[in-house]
């Protein structure tokens, strides 16, 4: 004999599968979310020393060949339709590093930023926070590219020779996970 229908009880069959098909829904949604804002950031910044200059007076123009070597720096770095274009160009306060930034921020009809070489930590700053910006490019001397590296991604770099004039280096921080550094020679 069966109780009466007052006292039956509903057993809810369609519950577990709902509640199992909500939460995989909202953690695929989490989880979507997290890697698009972890992908979504990250500050590139291309680092480079001056361009030769002639060492006899104080605050020296750049040589000749630092003046073609800037201006191949503009043509290598100066594509307006690149995929993640140069956006901003900075560069200390000596003569050398704005000679050197010059051609390349004209190519792109963009200011030069000038900043200033012994204050590190503030232009370590800007460049941090310039995500979905585009790439930085920082024209500086050879003291300062070892502390903007260390600042940007935490590594250390050996001290820039006298004579290194051909090499650049592209920091990539990304919001979350591990910086890089690539060395290249120009």
């Amino acid at each position: 004999m069966e109780p009466p229908a007052i006292t039956r009880r509903r057993k809810p069959f369609l519950a577990p599968i709902f509640l199992g098909l909500m939460l995989t829904i909202a953690l695929v949604g989490i989880v979507a979310a997290f890697v698009a804002y972890a992908e979504s950031g990250a500050s590139v910044a291309i680092i480079v020393r001056h361009a030769q200059a002639p060492g006899a007076i104080e605050d020296p123009p750049l040589s000749e060949v630092g003046a073609q070597r800037a201006q191949t720096l503009a043509r290598m770095l100066g594509d307006p339709g690149s995929v993640d274009r140069v956006t901003a160009v900075f560069a200390t306060e000596a003569r050398r590093t704005q000679q050197t930034a010059t051609p390349l921020a004209a190519r792109l009809a963009i200011p030069v930023t000038l900043v200033h070489s012994k204050d590190v930590d503030q232009l370590v700053r800007r460049l941090l926070h310039r995500d979905n910006e585009g790439t930085a490019v920082v024209v500086t001397d050879a003291v300062a590219i070892p502390r903007i590296i260390s600042g940007l991604a935490k590594i250390s770099i050996p001290a820039i020779a006298d004579s290194d004039y051909d090499r650049l280096y592209v920091v990539t921080v990304p919001r979350f996970g591990k910086a890089s550094v690539v060395s290249l020679k120009y």
